[in-house]
């Protein structure tokens, strides 16, 4: 396959996952971005993973496949960043231990982000936020 096709597919992907308005849900811009950080390098790696399929209809149905599994990620990794938004704007009389906002789930949005599109060698990814030590203080009392 020539360069020229795996760009139009590269470009596919990331139309894919740019052009859907309700893959964003009820985040901000910048939140949002953050998250097409994450995502635009693992649309590009769908595409590339297209390269041995010659046939056009068949590269595309197969990188539409895994762009249905990439969007389904982005839609989970949306609603816990909602989750922790609404969390973290919570007075602390609604939070479970009446302190600032509820902890949040960097547990889960590792497990997000670290599934299915391993980052090819020598690419580098955003990494999932970790939670920092102070956000860690007092889990071992509970």
């Amino acid at each position: 396959m020539d360069e020229k096709e795996l760009q139009r597919r590269a470009q596919l992907a990331e139309e894919m996952l740019l052009t859907d308005e309700r893959l964003r849900g009820g985040l901000t811009d910048d939140q949002f971005e953050e998250i097409l950080r994450w995502a635009l390098p693992l649309a590009h790696e769908a595409a590339a993973a297209t390269a041995s399929i010659e046939e056009r209809a068949a590269a595309d149905a197969a990188l539409e496949e895994r762009m249905q599994q990439l969007r389904q990620l982005v839609r989970q990794a949306v609603r816990l960043a909602e989750e922790q938004a609404e969390a973290s704007a919570a007075p602390a009389a609604w939070t479970a231990d009446g302190g600032d906002a509820l902890p949040s789930s960097g547990g889960e949005m590792s497990a997000l982000l670290t599934a299915p599109f391993p980052p090819a060698a020598g690419s580098e990814q955003p990494q999932a936020p970790t939670r920092s030590e102070d956000e860690r203080v007092g889990e071992d009392d509970q």
